[in-house]
């Protein structure tokens, strides 16, 4: 409960404002219950007024949990046990809050017997895994005074409660460095100039994904057709940074997706058409080596490889060797895709944009026109298939 300042009921009384309210005086004085009222708790200190002058003279300890996410082993919770003196924290991770006594009872068996000194004092706040028959008959049974904090007051167990919020910061931290670091690795070539940043916001949307997508995969169904197809894409210039473009292209025998990549290009290309015939030029070498491939296999592919693109402006290029003035500036070893389609090794033939399956493998699409991609690719429920 509270009232109006005096002021305030001062004002509605002499003006008739408010009914039932006698005369007050104009006072500048706080009545003693708004008094203790508003009386806040003070900060507790930062620094300590007692500090050890040994080891295990006094230990802080804590029990963090339960954790978002489970250890390799299981276990959802960790206990913490720091030093005062020394400030040195150890670690043990639990499945259940009840192991604390079993790990505090080992931790001191073994630090006593490495050290040679006895734990004089623990300090902890009082939680049921701490004020447990077991663990206060144990510790008074090893002469280990006890210093509880106030309940509900756990900023007097500051340095366990700082030093669990420190070890979590890092391990979200680590996880974070590691996500980024497997997922370059994963898709990425091993060498430092192909290597491309992925930012925590991106790895965590595609962890996301394959977390939400682990019953999908690719579906080979027996087919007597063993023609040889590819796709090849680009996204002209859609590095955030350096402005390198993406090749992406695919490969299907029948009706199966046997190949299939996604890369930044070495350097950056000067016009969508460069871009495009730089992944045509990807997607002829890997159709020569796929061809190669399935000769080694006895399968020999006698007709064409036929490459589907849907720039056509790239495709004049390959096919026309006086073609525009304009084109001299491409690196000549990108013209060997002229060589091929006159050596009928590939046959380039164009595609509508909304038929291009490559497209999936370059640039960020919708909801629905990704799932139609991803479906054409041949991927499918695991479900789907019991």
């Amino acid at each position: 409960m509270g009232h109006l300042a005096y002021s305030g009921l001062h004002h509605l009384s002499t003006r008739n404002i408010a009914t039932g309210i006698p005369p007050l005086p104009l006072m500048s004085e706080f009545c003693d219950g708004c008094k203790m009222g508003k009386q806040t708790e003070e900060p507790y200190p930062k620094d300590s007024t007692h500090r050890a002058t040994d080891i295990l003279e006094l230990l802080h300890s804590d029990v963090c949990g339960p954790l978002p996410f489970l250890s390799l082993g299981g276990g959802k919770y960790f206990l913490t046990i720091t030093d005062d003196y020394s400030r040195k924290t150890w670690v043990f991770i639990m499945k259940t809050k009840g192991e604390a006594f079993s790990r505090f009872a080992d931790f001191k068996a073994a630090i006593e017997k490495s050290t040679g000194k006895p734990v004089r004092a623990l300090r902890t706040d009082r939680g049921g895994e701490f004020l447990s028959r077991a663990f206060q008959a144990y510790c008074r049974k090893e002469g280990i005074h006890r210093q509880l904090t106030v309940s509900y007051s756990p900023a007097q167990n500051g340095i366990a409660e700082r030093k669990n919020r420190t070890l979590l910061e890092r391990s979200r931290r680590m996880s974070i460095f590691r996500t980024v670091l497997g997922l370059q690795l994963l898709c990425n070539p091993p060498l430092p100039r192909y290597s491309q940043a992925v930012s925590p916001t991106a790895a965590h949307r595609i962890l996301g994904y394959l977390r939400n997508t682990l019953d999908l995969g690719l579906f080979f169904a027996p087919d007597a057709n063993v023609n040889l197809t590819g796709f090849t894409d680009t996204d002209w210039a859609g590095e955030p940074t350096g402005q390198r473009s993406t090749t992406g292209y695919l490969f299907k025998l029948g009706n199966s997706i046997i190949s299939w990549s996604s890369k930044l290009q070495p350097s950056v290309a000067l016009s969508f058409s460069e871009a495009e015939y730089r992944a045509l030029m990807e997607g002829t070498k890997e159709a020569i080596w796929l061809n190669q491939l399935l000769k080694d296999l006895g399968l020999p592919h006698e007709a064409p490889v036929t490459i589907w693109c849907d720039n056509t402006s790239s495709l004049k290029m390959a096919e026309n060797p006086v073609f525009h003035a304009r084109t001299k500036h491409i690196e000549t070893h990108y013209h060997f895709v002229r060589e091929q389609v006159s050596q009928k090794t590939v046959n380039l033939v164009h595609i509508p944009t909304r038929q291009q399956l490559a497209d999936i493998l370059t640039k960020p699409l919708g909801p629905t026109r990704f799932q139609k991609l991803r479906d054409s690719l041949g991927v499918v429920s695991v479900k789907e298939l019991n």
